[in-house]
């Protein structure tokens, strides 16, 4: 199934907001394109288009997904450049670090800070990529112990 187009996944990923009052992604098994829902665009339930589809949730950075807690990537970060860091320093990205999202995290970091997240961000979203693609194929991954959890099939109301 993972015809999907790499690249286009990790834009998604990347964009997608962590409020899904703004909006949320799904991958649509059976048009084979992303789709758009919540917040500025028609929730699933009011696009016909996609009834009756096969729709794979997207998360988004922050999504809580095993092994992490919300935010527990931000976490697991600032314990990782922990030694690089003052202890006052340290005490203030610890204030901010389950009150932010990892797009807005980037602006709380500075410099040398700031290079580090980004590059272990990257990282992340690459794992998570590879990690969607293979629940989209219903093989269990780190993130996705339970790929089918990722399933939806739209119900036009």
């Amino acid at each position: 199934m993972n015809e999907i187009d790499r690249n286009q996944l990790i834009l998604n990923l990347r964009s997608n907001p962590a409020d899904p009052e703004i909006f949320e992604f799904f991958f649509c098994a059976d048009c084979r394109h992303f789709v758009t829902t919540n917040g500025l665009f028609p929730p699933l339930a009011r696009q016909p288009k996609h009834a009756g589809h096969r729709l794979a949730w997207l998360p988004n950075p922050d999504s809580h997904l095993p092994p992490h807690p919300p935010q527990g990537h931000i976490l697991h970060w600032l314990e990782n450049y922990r030694p690089n860091l003052s202890e006052e320093r340290y005490r203030q990205l610890l204030a901010y670090a389950t009150t932010t999202t990892s797009e807005n995290w980037v602006w709380v970091v500075t410099d040398k800070e700031q290079a580090d997240w980004l590059a272990y961000l990257n990282d992340y979203i690459e794992q998570l990529t590879d990690s969607w693609l293979a629940a989209l194929d219903y093989k269990a991954s780190g993130f996705f112990p339970e790929p089918a959890k990722i399933w939806r099939t739209n119900v036009v109301r």
